[in-house]
């Protein structure tokens, strides 16, 4: 008898609304990264988080229109990861339906969650604000509770990154899988996404080693997103 072979697997098609989501893709995630580097590192800079209510208090006040704009950009970076879900399902549905749309969901839940986060900053704001209304409450009591909610929003921001790291996780198994960029890139975004929806998880548990380990846990993922958006912006996606 003679062996039947299966055939080939053959290379996947690149369609022109891939080929243009791919760019838009790789354009709002180049700008989305430099905006949010801008904000945590500029923006939020002279914010100084004390166990001292009035310290914190005192600190947001005094930076509170740099603060503004910056809540403004993370709200807009925040909707653009809603951008970035749908153009990554568009490039990466061919390979797998199914997960592209986890991914999708996965990146909205991130941006309700960073969201909150940033309107968690705003409501403290109003807190350290002189608003009229605000004379009913205690001045101690508005401290304690601007310093409450910029905890809420850290706490909230882990929460988030979670969300992130898992949908990213699943776009870098399809782009590993579609071969649309090179492996050795899918396979580093797999490694710093699930670095990313774990290691936040852990520090809630354990708070000493989230603050061990700080933000360098972040490094992979900033490197794997520059080398994707670049890659994607620059030269697009290429055949399997």
């Amino acid at each position: 008898m003679t062996a039947v072979q299966s055939p080939s697997r053959e290379p996947l098609s690149i369609r022109p609304e891939q080929r243009r989501a791919a760019r838009v893709l790789g354009g709002i995630t180049l700008i989305a990264m430099a905006v949010s580097i801008w904000v945590e590192f500029v923006g939020l800079a002279p914010v100084v988080i004390s166990d001292d209510a009035a310290v914190t208090a005192a600190s947001l006040a005094g930076a509170a229109q740099t603060l503004r704009l910056s809540a403004v950009l993370l709200f807009a970076c925040f909707i653009s990861d809603v951008a970035v879900g749908v153009a990554a399902y568009v490039v990466l549905s061919p390979v797998g339906r199914g997960l592209a749309l986890l991914g999708v969901l996965f990146r909205v839940a991130n941006a309700a969650l960073l969201s909150a986060s940033a309107l968690a900053l705003i409501i403290a704001l109003r807190l350290v604000s002189d608003a009229p209304y605000l004379d009913a409450f205690p001045v101690e009591q508005q401290q304690a509770l601007a310093r409450l909610l910029m905890g809420v929003r850290a706490d909230t921001m882990s929460f988030g990154w979670v969300f992130l790291g898992l949908g990213q996780a699943v776009f870098a198994w399809l782009w590993f899988r579609s071969r649309y960029i090179p492996r050795a890139l899918a396979v580093l975004g797999m490694g710093a996404s699930l670095a990313l929806a774990l290691i936040p998880l852990t520090a809630l548990a354990r708070p000493e080693i989230g603050q061990a380990v700080g933000i360098a846990y972040m490094a992979p993922m900033f490197l794997y997103e520059v080398a994707l958006g670049l890659l994607l912006v620059t030269r697009g996606l290429r055949r399997a």
